[in-house]
């Protein structure tokens, strides 16, 4: 594979050039640059199979590159230092990053799923959409890692979701689907959009609740019963105050 480093600081690009070559010997940094103008000159030339970006670089930022390019046939690995707004963006959109300082391990699993979607361009496309949307705060759709492949659904479709072991159970307004992340993974990212973890094993859409019952189960639309724990109840009570 052909690869580029987009940096705009020179020793965090030369650590990742050597690390890059000593995890992965089948990828060929062929270059590396630091400005828009360069990045954009590089890839249309080389036409890289795989990109190594720096969110913010000396003269912009990497979605900036990214809406001046006329098709992103290569696969991303932004890298960034820790941002809270950043990292839940990244994940909405099922998209790789990797945090500054680079960890070898981190950066090697991000290769491994990089070779496995190097062919899924549309999909690609459509968890990078989702991404940009994010950033401009219209963050209305997330990307799904399902056994079928990658699914892009409306945050407004999912009623609740249910922890089934390592795996989360997404219950829409149209279908359930089986997702390969824990319930905490997705709970850090719908957590505060009217998403509240009301029990161990249940995250509810809020919008969804008809009432409490006698019982102590929150009654859905869609008519489906979900309990909540002693420990989440005043919280419950309090996100309804609110």
């Amino acid at each position: 594979m052909k690869a580029i480093i987009i940096e705009d600081e020179k020793g965090a690009a030369e650590v990742l050039y050597f690390m890059i070559n000593r995890v992965a010997r089948d990828i060929e940094i062929v270059s590396m640059v630091s400005t828009i103008k360069e990045a954009e000159k590089s890839i249309k030339e080389i036409k890289p199979d795989l990109v190594f970006l720096d969110i913010r670089l000396k003269d912009g930022t990497a979605f900036e590159l990214l809406e001046k390019l006329d098709t992103i046939d290569f696969k991303i690995i932004f890298t960034t230092a820790y941002n809270n707004y950043a990292i839940k963006a990244f994940k909405y959109a099922a998209l790789d990053y990797l945090l500054k300082p680079i960890d070898p391990i981190d950066l090697k699993n991000a290769l491994d799923r990089a070779r496995k979607y190097m062919k899924q361009n549309f999909e690609y496309q459509k968890m990078l959409s989702t991404l940009k949307h994010f950033i401009k705060e219209q963050n209305q759709t997330i990307v799904l890692n399902t056994s079928k492949g990658k699914t892009l659904v409306n945050r407004e479709d999912i009623i609740r979701l249910e922890a089934d072991g390592s795996y989360t159970v997404f219950i829409l307004k149209n279908k359930n689907l089986v997702v390969s992340r824990n319930l905490k993974h997705y709970e850090s990212i719908l957590k505060g959009n009217d998403f509240l973890r009301v029990h161990q094993s249940h995250l509810v859409n809020m919008n969804y609740m008809v009432s409490i019952e006698r019982d102590g189960n929150i009654l859905l639309k869609n008519g489906d019963k979900v309990p909540i724990s002693t420990r989440k109840k005043q919280e419950v009570v309090k996100f309804l105050k609110n």
